[in-house]
């Protein structure tokens, strides 16, 4: 065979090769890729529950403080009739004893 036409078919050859190594490099890249992707896509699902979790748990405790509060102020005017009444039976003891 003529030795330009071997060569040729060798740089051809080598040339088909290269493709080859090319193409199994960009399809482990893009395997690759795709697996960051899925476990990206795996993490944003997470965080997506994780944040859906405390914006409900931020919903019950606004609830519970405005609970408590209510408590808080109960407490208070509680507090203040006992005051009172303690107030009143100390003068009608001192009525009684005088």
């Amino acid at each position: 065979m003529n030795p330009l036409i071997q060569k040729q078919f060798q740089d051809t050859a080598d040339r088909i090769d290269g493709i080859r190594y090319a193409f199994a490099r960009l399809q482990k890249d893009a395997q690759h890729q795709q697996d960051q992707r899925d476990k990206l896509l795996q993490e944003l699902w997470s965080k997506r529950k994780e944040l859906a979790s405390l914006n409900r748990l931020a919903e019950d405790y606004d609830s519970v403080e405005a609970k408590a509060q209510q408590y808080e102020a109960q407490k208070r005017e509680l507090r203040e009739r006992l005051r009172r009444v303690l107030d009143s039976l100390k003068a009608l003891r001192s009525e009684f004893l005088s």
